[in-house]
């Protein structure tokens, strides 16, 4: 059984790939988001006393056992940074500042250790530029706040390329939003092998396609702080850890 599995900061393309993905995600053998998130949320929340390891592999191994016995053959999450409350665990959520601290987040590295030889996991992340994915939390009405958002993308840029550069290589490959929605027939094929999906499921998606609001669209005044803000030095090291293991070689 596959667990595909979709990360990156909010705004960076998890809604697009869940649109291409809704004819497969609506098949009888697909699992669209499990029941284990009180169990991840335990587990990772802070404000909880974690739950130990050998007590999540447990209740976890009776879902997957469950999935299994009824046909399932893939398990699909789609996980934004930062992650909401208890209301709407693992999610982007729009309750304000209080809310949406770097640390809300789940431990990638964990969940391998917990679920990577009971499932076949497959990792997909999914990355953009900073100012773009700033833009998308501000227009949505995350907050009101651009310099709060930027120290908050700088955190959560710097602990997911962290977290990816001590993964196996075989576990996750990378993609860049722009490259899928300027080339979206060039991703078709190695989408689909590398998630165990039909072709023809994710090329039919790609008509669901939306273009995304243009860097020139953006209130300047807010733009300026953003390009102040990330300098080619502060995303330097992103980029080199986002370019490594593309889902489509360059």
């Amino acid at each position: 059984m596959k667990f595909l599995w979709l990360i990156g900061i909010e705004g960076s393309g998890h809604h697009m790939i869940r649109d291409v993905l809704r004819d497969f995600l609506a098949s009888r053998e697909v699992i669209d988001k499990g029941d284990y998130y009180p169990l991840w949320l335990q587990r990772w929340d802070g404000e909880q006393v974690p739950l130990p390891r050998q007590a999540v592999r447990n209740v976890l191994e009776e879902i997957l056992s469950e999935y299994q016995s009824s046909g399932c053959t893939h398990i699909y999450e789609d996980t934004s940074f930062p992650y909401g409350g208890t209301e709407e665990p693992f999610a982007s959520c729009v309750s304000g500042k209080e809310n949406r601290g770097v640390g809300r987040r789940p431990d990638i590295a964990d969940l391998i250790h917990l679920v990577g030889d009971l499932m076949d996991l497959r990792i997909l992340v999914m990355h953009r530029s900073p100012q773009a994915t700033v833009n998308s939390a501000l227009r949505r009405g995350f907050s009101d706040d651009p310099e709060f958002e930027c120290r908050l993308a700088e955190g959560i840029n710097d602990y997911v390329t962290g977290e990816i550069a001590r993964l196996p290589r075989d576990c996750y490959r990378t993609c860049h939003f722009d490259d899928f929605i300027k080339s979206p027939l060039k991703h078709v094929r190695p989408l689909a092998e590398w998630w165990d999906i039909p072709p023809d499921l994710v090329r039919e998606g790609l008509s669901r396609l939306k273009e995304p609001t243009a860097a020139h669209e953006r209130p300047p005044e807010r733009q300026a702080i953003l390009e102040k803000y990330f300098t080619a030095e502060r995303v330097a090291p992103w980029l080199a850890a986002y370019q490594q293991n593309p889902l489509v070689s360059t």
